[in-house]
Order: C-alpha cells, then sequence, then structure tokens
C-alpha cells in the first residue's frame, strides 16, 4: 500500500466515523481531515508512492528492539 491509498483510506474512516457521532468532537474532527486533505494536495503528492513493507520478521526486530 503507498501513501496516497493510506492517507485516502484514513481520512474516508474518519470522515464516515465523524458523520456518525453526534457529540462535539464531529466538527473538530471533518475540520481536522480538511486540514490533512488540504497539506497532503499541496505537499504531501512528493511522498505518494512512498510503502513501507512489514513482513514478520522485520516486525519482530522492530518490537525487540524497541523493548531492549
Amino acid at each position: 500500500m503507498n501513501l496516497d491509498k493510506a492517507i485516502s483510506l484514513v481520512l474516508n474512516e474518519a470522515e464516515v466515523s465523524a458523520l456518525g457521532n453526534k457529540d462535539d468532537s464531529q466538527l473538530e474532527v471533518l475540520e481536522a481531515v480538511e486540514v490533512v486533505k488540504q497539506f497532503y494536495n499541496e505537499y504531501g503528492v512528493v511522498f505518494s508512492d512512498f510503502t513501507k513493507n512489514y513482513n514478520n520478521k522485520q516486525h519482530k526486530e522492530i518490537t525487540i528492539n524497541k523493548y531492549e
């Protein structure tokens, strides 16, 4: 998965979640989604093809090193 797809997925989920909430955070989350969209459209496209592949071995190494 590249960064462009990941950000789109996260923003869509945040937007759907905020629309389902009827509390005070709804407008704040929707505003945050718009800020991130604007930032990504302006600057993030440079990194749109960035990918990070984790396999089990790499993930274990990262986890082990993190807690040593």
